[in-house]
């Protein structure tokens, strides 16, 4: 019973998962017939297209792991500017769709250990819920920074 209402769980949020990729490409499909001439349009959809139906597969792989046995994360040491900076990139046709302004304050490069994916997952998520909230031609201020005198933990605020 337990792990059936974890399957509900985790369904729920796979579904929430997928629908980010699909947003992309959506946007850049809807786009598309009034920009197919132009050669530079198409080949970054088709990249990011590629690269959003590689991103499902690995969820659903994941959750077909997670139905054989109990996943853990691996920590790494993970580039949090980095990681955002590659989050950003992954996102960039939804923020333009929007002429979404980004505003970075990076005050350090702070590296941490954690689950890569689960921690971009986790961005991921936030940035989509701040694309979503902030209205066309709108602000997202993402900063970075290190706490004085400690190595942990550190700050980022969107």
């Amino acid at each position: 019973a337990e792990r059936l209402a974890t399957m509900g769980v985790i369904a729920g949020e796979l579904a929430h998962e997928i629908k980010n990729p699909l947003v992309s490409v959506r946007t850049m499909a809807e786009l598309l017939p009034d920009k197919y001439k132009d050669e530079e349009f198409r080949n970054k959809f088709m990249t990011l297209a590629l690269k959003e139906i590689d991103r499902i597969d690995e969820m659903v792989n994941k959750l077909f792991n997670f139905t054989l046995k109990k996943e853990k994360g691996e920590y790494v040491k993970v580039s949090l500017s980095e990681l955002l900076e590659k989050i950003l990139e992954d996102m960039s046709i939804q923020l333009s769709a929007k002429r979404i302004q980004i505003i970075k304050k990076y005050l350090s490069q702070p590296n941490v250990f954690a689950d890569r994916v689960e921690l971009k997952k986790a961005f991921s998520n936030i940035i989509t819920n701040c694309t979503e909230a902030v209205d066309e031609k709108g602000e997202i201020y993402i900063d970075i920074k290190q706490k004085k005198n400690m190595r942990l933990p550190n700050v980022v605020t969107f």
